[in-house]
């Protein structure tokens, strides 16, 4: 199959991060020409790392097409991308939220294979929330029935989370973090109203909606990269439905969730965003 090369809308051909132009840092936008060293971003350095290789096209100055498009569909197909800018900031809520799943887990005893007081003071069921435990909304996300489940959900945070939170930065993707996994245990509260549930999978599925629904809009990741999501979106559909201890509407609601955040909260105006 041949395949068709388009040169990368983001550095157009050098390969270079155009935000430091492949110096590896970028000044620090507190600090700008007097550096501190009470900076939070920068420890008094003036300088945030960066990486040098343009992250659309991986440094090779090109994105690869294999379904022989022709040059007009390829001139198109470079027209439409678009790359919403890297906030250069640390993804701190994305290992924050970890750490807090892994400790909260870790000292329910549910990783051990014991359930202790703590499990159920933060799981989700439905009957206790309408009695008033609001609360169960934000703490059965932190929890997680056992080693494996754990293990599963915080590779998926790692994996989706650090890149969407650097797109929209920490403030907004927390907004959308609490609201998918919400979302995901209204889901479920509806659906299966006399069921328990742990974990942060509602949420994770919203931070994963989060791609599609900024490419809805945006087009703002190559279609290579796209494919590769559908393909792990159809996968955790086939596991969601094949896996008897898997709550899907949990995952259902909180995608939607997160889909919808996206797709109609305000984002930054187009024209600022850089080809």
């Amino acid at each position: 199959m041949e395949e068709d090369k388009v040169v990368c809308p983001r550095c157009e051909g050098s390969g270079l991060c155009i935000e430091c132009n492949g110096k590896g840092f970028i000044p620090c936008p507190d600090c700008k020409d007097n550096p501190t060293t009470s900076c939070k971003k920068c420890s008094g350095t003036g300088k945030i790392s960066c990486e040098p290789k343009c992250e659309v096209c991986d440094g090779k100055g090109f994105i690869s097409y294999s379904n022989n498009h022709s040059n007009e569909n390829i001139q198109e197909l470079r027209k439409e991308v678009v790359i919403i800018p890297i906030i250069p900031a640390k993804p701190v809520a994305t290992f924050t939220i970890l750490i807090l799943c892994v400790l909260y887990t870790v000292f329910s005893g549910a990783v051990f294979g014991k359930v202790n007081i703590l499990y159920f003071l933060g799981l989700f069921f439905p009957p206790y929330v309408i009695h008033g435990e609001w609360w169960r909304f934000i703490t059965s996300m932190f929890l997680h029935g056992n080693w494996i489940h754990l293990l599963c959900n915080m590779y998926f945070l790692y994996a989706v989370g650090i890149t969407i939170e650097r797109l929209l930065g920490t403030k907004k993707y927390l907004i959308l973090y609490f609201i998918s996994g919400i979302m995901g245990s209204i889901a479920s509260m509806i659906a299966m109203p006399e069921t328990f549930s742990v974990g942060a999978s509602g949420a994770l599925f919203g931070v994963f909606a989060s791609y599609f629904a900024l490419n809805r809009r945006f087009h703002c990741f190559p279609p290579s990269m796209m494919k590769n999501l559908y393909f792990w979106l159809g996968i955790n559909i086939v596991i969601g439905l094949m896996g008897s201890n898997i709550n899907l509407w949990a995952h259902v609601g909180g995608f939607l969730g997160g889909y919808l955040f996206i797709y109609f909260f305000p984002q930054p105006d187009k024209s600022q965003f850089k080809r």
